[in-house]
């Protein structure tokens, strides 16, 4: 015969196990946000209806900056009305596709910028997960994002741990890596050329490349071209 108290254990042990399993999904939501922090592009996830679901760390930079993209009534907008219907179609393309009702991938496009500054490159693309029609707040699209005139400066210490470089080697890679270049590289670190010259010809060696460019990819498309924490 079942208790009072039986009945009562058995709500709470199913209102723990409950609350256990969300713990879990929010500490796993709180992971994933925290990797997508870390890329150094803007990330935007949609619902099917086109609204703003997560915005990372980059993209909130970009938008910060008032040059080309912002967010209006939970949407993504551009500074030209033409561009915003673009983008309106290709995510609400995305969307339907992510939704089993259409068969587009998404598209590209960019977004011109008052300051006249090289225009912001985004790509839309639909979210095939098995649940991305479930529900109006499920993502079902996504949008990534990336400012050409943004500088990356990768951290000399994690360069010199991936590369075995000393920490004047690691120094000039990083400068490198800015885009600048071996002259300017020498001025920043108050050494002559013909050092920057020898200390480049040995982070070559080390990293088994054979032209400046390559170092240059090498570096940005590794661990350190990643924001940091």
């Amino acid at each position: 015969m079942l208790t009072c108290w039986d009945a009562s254990f058995n709500h709470f042990r199913r209102a723990a196990q409950v609350s256990l399993r969300l713990n879990a999904l929010d500490r796993q939501k709180k992971a994933i946000e925290d990797v997508l922090d870390h890329l150094p592009m803007g990330i935007v996830l949609f619902d099917k209806t086109g609204r703003i679901l997560l915005l990372n760390r980059a993209a909130e930079a970009f938008i910060a900056l008032a040059d080309g993209i912002s967010v209006r009534n939970g949407r993504l907008v551009a500074e030209k009305q033409d561009e915003t219907t673009q983008l309106d179609r290709l995510i609400a393309k995305a969307a339907a596709a992510s939704c089993g009702r259409g068969l587009s991938a998404g598209g590209a496009l960019a977004l011109s910028r008052p300051s006249l500054a090289r225009p912001f490159e985004v790509l839309i693309a639909p979210l095939r997960g098995d649940d991305a029609g479930a529900g109006t707040r499920s993502a079902a699209a996504v949008a990534f994002v990336c400012d050409p005139e943004r500088i990356v400066r990768p951290a000399p210490e994690l360069l010199a741990r991936l590369y075995n470089l000393t920490p004047k080697q690691a120094a000039l890679a990083a400068i490198l890596a800015e885009g600048r270049s071996l002259g300017e590289a020498a001025d920043a670190l108050g050494i002559a050329r013909n050092t920057a010259r020898a200390h480049l010809r040995l982070i070559v060696e080390k990293t088994g490349i054979s032209r400046q460019s390559d170092l240059i990819r090498l570096i940005l498309s590794g661990p350190a071209g990643l924001d940091p924490p």
